[in-house]
This record gives structure tokens, C-alpha cells and sequence, in this order.
């Protein structure tokens, strides 16, 4: 049972549609204006919202528009509802992130069809994401084991020689061995590092597949850009020294094919 937010000023279409919806075994929550859809979609975190256009006070772009803003629904499927079918209105609201149209008056066959289009795409989107993010875990368990072997090996090995010949070592091999330790481990945090910094980001453009299409597929400086610059500073001790101001720039990427 998926989630269903109606957001319509007229009380006859939020009934049928309520109707039409329960009866396919979805939930719906019901609001009779802009403000109150917004609240109720930032509460309920439907999954799925369904909004007229042509409203008194705030219109349904303006509503799509605080939606896309709210991270909660930022990737919720949103079908228009509207009376005007020319392509003016609905190329505006694709603009915007709106995801189908439904011109009224809508039979129940239209409606169906429309619902269980959005959530099936949307089932789908997450059934690939958990395959992405599924294929990251194999991939570090695979290769993290075999990264890290190397520079333990030489901490274990060099500890252990320290550990039953400190007795005849002498200041200067005493200090050699903790430089070439101090190595092994500075090389072994560099990998950890590298490892959950490759993690996050991989997270990240996943996620990124989930907003809207209305611009090229890319992932956001100012997600990516504090978690190499903080890989950095803690590479040198420095965190306390860093101060970031990233501006909202876009590098766009492409994406695979």
C-alpha cells in the first residue's frame, strides 16, 4: 500500500479521486490548498502527489516549486492536474520537475493508469539504487582487504621485530623502525580515507538519479567539494583550519550509457 497526497481546491475532485485510490488499496491524505499540501507533504512524506494546478492563492507550480526545495519530497513523484492541455502549460510544469499530466475531466481508467505508472518508474528508481549501492558494498569488501594487507603487514611486521630485539636495538634503529611504522599507518589511514570518501560520493550521485530530470544528470560542487577538502585537511591534522564557502555551482557529469 503506497502513500497518496491529493492536493485540490475543490472538494468533488478530492472525493473521487480519494475514492478511486482506496479502492486500489492506496492511502490518501486530502488538502484543500497550496500551504496546507506543502505542510502535509513535508508531515506525511507521501509517495506519491497529485496536485491541481490552477488554485486560488498559491498555484500548483508554486507548490511543485517548495516541494523540489524540501529534501523530504524533493524526489516524490508529482502528477498536475489541469484543464488546460496545450503544451505551453505542461512543457512549464516538466520544466519544473512534474513528473505527469492528468487533463480534467480524467476518467478512472486515466487516473489508474497514471498513478500506477509514477510508482511502478519510482519502484523501479529505488530497485536500482539499492543495485548500485548493493554493487559498491561487494566492491569494497572485495578490494579493501587486499589494499589494506600491504601497509599492515609492515606495521605488524616491523612491531614485532621492535617487540623481540628492543633489547639490542639501538636509539637510531629504535627510530628508524618507528618512522617506517609511522609510515605504514600514515599509508593505511590514507586508504581508509580514500575508501570512505569514494563510498560517499558513490552514495551521492546515486541519489542524484532520484531528483527530477529537468537538467542534465550531474552531482552538486557543493556536496562533493567539503568531503574531498575535509579528507584533505584531516590528512594533515589541519580541520580546525578549514573554512568553507561554496557557492551553488553545478559540475555537470555525464552519465553511463
Amino acid at each position: 500500500m503506497k502513500k497518496v497526497l491529493v492536493i485540490d481546491d475543490t472538494a468533488e475532485i478530492r472525493e473521487v479521486i480519494s475514492e478511486c485510490l482506496s479502492y486500489m488499496g492506496h492511502e490518501v491524505r486530502t488538502a484543500d490548498d497550496g500551504p496546507s499540501g506543502i505542510r502535509m507533504a513535508e508531515q506525511e512524506c507521501p509517495d506519491l502527489i497529485i496536485c491541481d494546478v490552477n488554485m486560488p492563492g498559491l498555484d500548483g507550480y508554486s507548490v511543485l516549486l517548495a516541494l523540489r526545495r524540501i529534501e523530504s519530497t524533493a524526489t516524490t513523484p508529482f502528477i498536475f492536474l489541469t484543464s488546460i492541455s496545450d503544451k505551453i502549460h505542461m512543457r512549464r510544469g516538466m520544466e519544473l520537475g512534474a513528473d505527469d499530466y492528468l487533463t480534467k475531466p480524467f476518467s478512472q481508467k486515466e487516473l489508474k493508469a497514471a498513478v500506477s505508472a509514477r510508482l511502478d518508474k519510482q519502484a523501479e528508481v529505488d530497485r536500482q539504487i539499492e543495485k548500485k549501492l548493493d554493487e559498491l558494498r561487494g566492491n569494497l569488501t572485495l578490494a579493501l582487504p587486499h589494499e589494506l594487507r600491504t601497509p599492515l603487514n609492515g606495521i605488524l611486521g616491523l612491531s614485532s621485530i621492535l617487540i623481540e630485539e628492543y633489547a639490542s636495538c639501538s636509539p637510531a634503529d629504535l627510530l628508524s623502525s618507528a618512522r617506517d611504522i609511522n609510515i605504514s599507518a600514515q599509508r593505511l589511514h590514507h586508504l581508509i580515507e580514500n575508501f570512505l570518501l569514494y563510498s560517499q560520493i558513490q552514495v551521492l550521485l546515486t541519489q542524484k538519479k532520484r531528483l527530477p530530470a529537468a537538467k542534465p544528470p550531474g552531482v552538486s560542487v557543493r556536496d562533493v567539494l567539503p568531503l574531498l577538502a575535509n579528507a584533505i585537511a584531516r590528512r594533515y591534522s589541519r580541520e580546525q583550519d578549514l573554512h568553507l564557502d561554496v557557492g551553488p555551482v553545478l559540475a555537470w557529469a555525464a552519465g553511463d550509457t
